[in-house]
This record gives structure tokens, C-alpha cells and sequence, in this order.
């Protein structure tokens, strides 16, 4: 039992090396995958946050956050109305599967900021959801026509003239 356990930590060392290779890791990770529980410290500092852990991420944050509730966040949107504080609360209707009201609420952080990408997209996602197609292509198009405004916006040089 115990040669399978040093073989299966073995594989995993292994597996966390070639990652932190092929990833081009820091130099300090190559000694640290080698200490005893170097291989689980990189992994949960580093590979969990790849696209195909995204479930036991998620698994690991419950533990160590508490849960935002929708009464909280509509506590701190009423008692601060900033931008932050009104897309976290439509993100979180959003999260909460209550589409047509989340958005609504990301039409409001557009109505004070029209050139928000968050909100565009949380907006498109919400159309999309409620099988609202032509106006989810159109609020995806004023957000490709953004990003790639904001690209050809001509960046002002680094030197003094």
C-alpha cells in the first residue's frame, strides 16, 4: 500500500513538474515542487486555476468565503449606490438565474456608463438566456465595435515631446 501511494505522489510530482515547464513557471516553483508537499502547494496555488479545475475551485472557495446573498448586495447597493456596488448586485441576479432582472439592472449601470464591457456582456448574456437573439447580437456587436474602438484609439507616446 504504501509503494502505491509513494508511486501515485511520484506521478503527481511529475505531472506538476511538466506543467510548471510547459506553463514557464517562476524558477523558485522547480525546487518547491520537490519538497514533500511542494507538488499540492503548486498545484493549488497555480494549476487550479486553469479552465478544467473551474468545478473544485469553486468546491474550495465555498469553504473559504462566506456566501454574498442578494439582500446583502442589495443592502450595499442602497446604502452606496456606486457602479461597482449595481453590477455586483446584476452579476448576482444574473448567478441567481433571475435574468429579466438582472437585466434590468445592467440597462442602469449602462444608463451612467454606456461604454461599460461588464455590463454589456452581462446584458447580452441575460438576452441570450431569455431567448431574446436579435437584441443579444446587437448588444454583442456594440461591444466587439468597443473593444475595437478602444484599439484604435491612438495611445499617447511615452516620452515627453
Amino acid at each position: 500500500m504504501v509503494r502505491v501511494l509513494y508511486g501515485l505522489q511520484s506521478l503527481f510530482s511529475l505531472w506538476m513538474m511538466v506543467d510548471a515547464m510547459q506553463r514557464g513557471a517562476a524558477r523558485y516553483w522547480y525546487p518547491v515542487i520537490f519538497l514533500p508537499f511542494g507538488p499540492f502547494v503548486y498545484f493549488f496555488v497555480v494549476k487550479i486555476h486553469d479552465r478544467e479545475f473551474q468545478s473544485l475551485r469553486r468546491f474550495f472557495a465555498g469553504w473559504s468565503k462566506p456566501k454574498v446573498t442578494l439582500e446583502s448586495l442589495r443592502f450595499k447597493v442602497a446604502e452606496t449606490p456606486s457602479l461597482a456596488n449595481k453590477l455586483a448586485l446584476a452579476q448576482g441576479l444574473f448567478d441567481a438565474r433571475l435574468h429579466e432582472e438582472a437585466a434590468r439592472d445592467f440597462e442602469r449601470v449602462l444608463a451612467s456608463d454606456a461604454e461599460n464591457k461588464e455590463a454589456l456582456y452581462g446584458l447580452a448574456l441575460c438576452q441570450l438566456e431569455s431567448g431574446d437573439y436579435p437584441r443579444a447580437i446587437e448588444t454583442l456587436g456594440e461591444l466587439v465595435e468597443l473593444k475595437t474602438r478602444q484599439r484604435r484609439a491612438p495611445r499617447a507616446p511615452c516620452w515627453p515631446s
